[in-house]
């Protein structure tokens, strides 16, 4: 499942902590901006806001950006043009990754979108954290209308090869989880809660955004034991003619 967003939706977490890079935001994204500014899928502030500390969104309906502020100084980019309609005409996985240097890679799918260097790292607005649309004192960006599945925050740069295994449809919690802020399913085997993974930073719904169908991701499980009958013939002596081992497939695909 996924929250769906029509305007006025969000979700929230307040007080939520400052962020220093490096950072890693991440989400599957179906939607876009309901005119022609910026609409926020996860964000600590707002484009338009001083000391915003992220910024992941979508311009219009075919251009994802990450921008942050120190004060009123913007650092970050965007990418280029994708055909109008890109993010809302299927699922997209989107990704900002930001280095300790404050040095920015985008990604769309599986593919780099676009790289930023000579940044600086942002101030703190002490701003909250939501889904689905900008926080903090600003009033010039975009709601969000469409689906947001799977947002994750790491406290680390992920690398070339991580980003593709989530736009693989790899759970974030296979990823890095050692490093993982936080990690909202927003629907799926989970259920339908804006929980955190991890339970420390669950969200609040605003405006009851509703429930729809998300493409299936591989998930983390636990352990199962399979009980298998020995092979005929083999002596147990007092045992039963059974044996039991762990089998740790740990993933599950829903």
């Amino acid at each position: 499942m996924a929250r769906q967003f029509t305007g006025s939706e969000y979700l929230e977490r307040s007080p939520f902590p400052f962020r220093a890079f490096p950072l890693t935001l991440a989400a599957w994204v179906k939607g876009g901006a309901a005119g022609f500014g910026y609409a926020s899928v996860l964000s600590r502030g707002g484009i338009w806001d001083n000391n915003t500390n992220f910024d992941l969104s979508i311009r219009e309906t075919h251009r994802l950006g990450c921008y942050w502020r120190s004060g009123a100084t913007l650092y970050g980019g965007e990418t280029g043009w994708y055909a109008a309609g890109y993010f809302t005409s299927a699922w997209r996985h989107v990704a900002a990754v930001i280095d300790a240097s404050a040095n920015l890679t985008l990604y769309v799918d599986w593919a780099v979108a676009k790289t930023d260097g000579g940044n600086s790292p942002p101030g703190d607005g002490a701003q909250a954290l939501r889904v689905g649309r900008w926080s903090g004192t600003q009033g010039s960006s975009e709601p969000f209308v469409g689906l947001i599945a799977q947002a994750a925050i790491w406290s680390a740069s992920l690398t070339g090869d991580e980003v593709p295994a989530l736009a693989g449809q790899w759970h974030p919690r296979l990823i890095k989880p050692a490093s993982l802020v936080g990690c909202w399913d927003l629907g799926g085997f989970a259920g339908n809660n804006d929980r955190d993974h991890f339970g420390q930073y669950n969200l609040t719904a605003y405006n009851s955004p509703t429930w729809t169908d998300h493409p299936p991701v591989i998930s983390p499980c636990r352990p199962t034991v399979v009980v298998e009958p020995l092979a005929a013939g083999v002596d147990t002596g007092p045992f039963e003619q059974q044996c039991f081992h762990p089998t740790f497939a740990g993933q599950f695909v829903r």
